[in-house]
């Protein structure tokens, strides 16, 4: 093939160079991996932040499933205690006291299913609690109080079974010598308790368990997205810098012509446009030329020029390029690169304040969630220690544990106040607004499904009306009064009853008794009941349904800013694709075209004596498999 149709090969050759192919395929590769790990990032965020959105919620049920079944024991118990004449059947009504009772084992029942059907990862301690036969049950037979391994979601379902048999059995048949009665006070009172309040704590580390693998698992994702931009760069600028050698290959063969022929180009050329501005005759002109130049003469020196001007240089003369556009180029591709791990680190910031909130706000959704429960703890030990003393308690005296409670109910309302002036700047306003009312204001508005707005100002001699802050102190003041009362009368036989006599009965032959017996009929008593039944419970789920609200809000919140964010990311990368990235590579291929096409420029004669340019065409036409000329 002759030299001027291999240089016709090179021109009409539109193919797409290998440079060209192999950048186009790896910038494809690279928003792709772009494009996927965006993708990971927000959709393995949205995952993430309802596990601990679910986790939260299952620290409240299993609160709730605490409260209730002490609402429970402490319907039995009424039950009994009305059988036995200590209490009349008007007030609370026994009806009420067996609705009461059905209506809190149907929520123990949803709400266990509710944890049961939960698919969270969980401590595998919390798992064989929850799974192995490892709570103790005691079981009264005969006289004597035998004991049976459960798993706690069995336990739980045996103290439904016996407590709906109580709340279905006649009064005269609820007794303390009863085994169902017996089964749920007991149980209650001991290991499954403990149990219980174990899977509750086990729930809320792992909340804060979570928040922090949370943080780790976005720091990975943030070091992902930082290592495949780094790669990005590593990968994409050697493909960049072979396009760029491509097409200085082509330029770096113009410095191959020697200078004299270069000269002599640069004559002819300045000859024909002065011929052309003379108007002389322009084909005698070139003619002239044209022999002149291709028989190699320049006057008399000619023969002599063309012994040396094809002769190899003794030093390659080094193709200089401004390379302007090219660090044009960069600085565009960094402001890309710098863009796009923007996006992740506003991402990886906004997740970790949140999961730091979170962390921060778990004290104070547990104290919260615990309060309800218990203070019913603390009343139905007290109780119980009025009517059996001998009555064990988590293992111990029911007299010691109703001494702990006192002061562990006030560090507990101490705590929930505590951390919420702590929590104060990240709660949302909605959960703000409702703590203040109903601690610091007036609470009664959350109390109208049940009672008159009358009726709640009168409560407590207005406690309650003045802030749930100031009915707790005196709820607990009122639990603190009991017990020593009872103190007082156990103390000492010999003592006469100091309470209203006009609520007074006698119950049994022994006086100590009948005066131990009469404290729950005090006032005070009356008022802890109708405290704990109705304020206490309301409040603090109003309390936990807000703090719930704002905790959820301010997810949706951080969610919805980083869908938007992700919509922005997703187009701005398509329109840098499209718009940007792929106008560039067809300007590259055109531009590597271009140059080969100024190969025409060198005479066929000079071209023929250059071998740069024979070895450039000779591979070229062994890539194309065209015939060797």
């Amino acid at each position: 093939m002759c030299i001027r149709d291999s240089l016709n090969a090179i021109i009409n050759d539109k193919t797409v160079p290998p440079a060209i192919r192999n950048l186009k395929i790896t910038a494809n590769i690279l928003i792709a991996v772009l494009f996927i790990i965006a993708g990971v990032d927000y959709f393995m965020t949205i995952s993430e932040f309802n596990d601990i959105l679910d986790n939260a919620n299952l620290v409240t049920l299993s609160n709730n499933i605490i409260a209730e079944l002490m609402n429970v024991q402490g319907g039995i118990r009424d039950l009994t205690l009305m059988n036995i004449g200590v209490y009349n059947t008007s007030y609370p009504s026994e009806a009420d006291i067996r609705s009461s009772i059905a209506l809190s084992l149907n929520e123990v029942q949803n709400t266990q299913r509710t944890l049961q059907l939960s698919s969270m990862d969980i401590f595998d301690e919390h798992s064989r609690l929850l799974n192995t036969k490892s709570v103790p049950i005691y079981i009264l037979q005969g006289g004597t109080i035998t004991s049976q391994e459960f798993t706690l979601y069995e336990a739980t379902q045996q103290i439904i079974s016996k407590a709906f048999n109580v709340r279905n059995a006649n009064l005269s048949n609820i007794t303390w010598t009863n085994s169902d009665v017996h089964f749920v006070e007991y149980n209650l009172f001991n290991d499954f308790y403990t149990a219980l309040r174990k899977s509750s704590d086990y729930y809320v580390l792992e909340l804060v368990n979570r928040s922090t693998q949370k943080k780790n698992v976005f720091l990975i994702l943030l070091i992902v997205s930082a290592v495949a931009l780094v790669l990005t760069v590593i990968v994409l600028f050697p493909v960049l810098h072979s396009v760029n050698k491509t097409k200085e290959e082509v330029l770096s063969l113009f410095l191959d012509i020697p200078e004299k022929t270069v000269k002599g180009l640069y004559t002819r050329c300045e000859n024909f446009i002065s011929t052309l501005q003379v108007g002389e005759d322009e084909d005698m002109m070139s003619d002239v030329d044209d022999e002149s130049f291709e028989k190699g003469g320049h006057g008399a020196d000619a023969d002599e020029d063309s012994a040396s001007e094809y002769q190899p240089r003794k030093k390659r003369k080094k193709f200089k390029n401004s390379g302007k556009s090219q660090r044009r180029f960069y600085l565009n591709f960094f402001a890309v690169i710098v863009f796009v791990e923007g996006y992740f680190i506003i991402n990886y910031n906004s997740s970790q304040g949140l999961l730091s909130n979170v962390k921060q706000l778990v004290t104070e959704l547990n104290t919260t969630s615990m309060a309800e429960g218990f203070s019913a703890f603390v009343n139905n030990v007290e109780r119980q220690l009025i009517i059996d003393p001998k009555f064990p308690v988590l293992g111990t005296t029911s007299l010691s544990v109703a001494t702990a409670n006192i002061q562990n109910i006030y560090t507990l309302d101490s705590t929930i106040h505590q951390e919420h002036s702590i929590n104060v700047q990240i709660h949302s306003d909605l959960y703000k607004n409702t703590f203040n009312q109903i601690m610091m204001l007036n609470p009664c508005y959350v109390f109208l499904a049940n009672i008159s707005n009358d009726q709640c100002i009168a409560f407590a001699d207005s406690a309650v009306y003045q802030g749930m802050a100031v009915g707790l102190t005196r709820h607990f003041e009122n639990l603190r009064y009991l017990l020593t009362q009872y103190t007082t009368y156990s103390a000492d036989a010999r003592a006469n009853f100091t309470g209203p006599r006009d609520n007074f009965r006698t119950i049994t032959t022994d006086n100590q008794r009948n005066n131990i017996l009469n404290i729950l009929r005090l006032p005070q008593a009356f008022e802890i009941s109708s405290m704990q039944a109705l304020y206490i419970k309301l409040a603090f789920r109003a309390l936990l349904n807000d703090f719930r609200r704002g905790l959820n809000d301010d997810f949706n919140a951080k969610l919805t800013l980083r869908l938007a964010l992700y919509i922005v990311l997703n187009i701005a990368l398509i329109l840098l694709y499209f718009v940007a990235w792929l106008p560039i590579v067809s300007r590259l291929n055109k531009n590597i075209w271009r140059t080969k096409s100024m190969l025409t420029m060198i005479p066929l004669n000079v071209v023929a004596k250059i071998r740069s340019v024979r070895v450039y065409l000779r591979k070229f036409i062994s890539e194309k498999n065209i015939t060797n000329y």
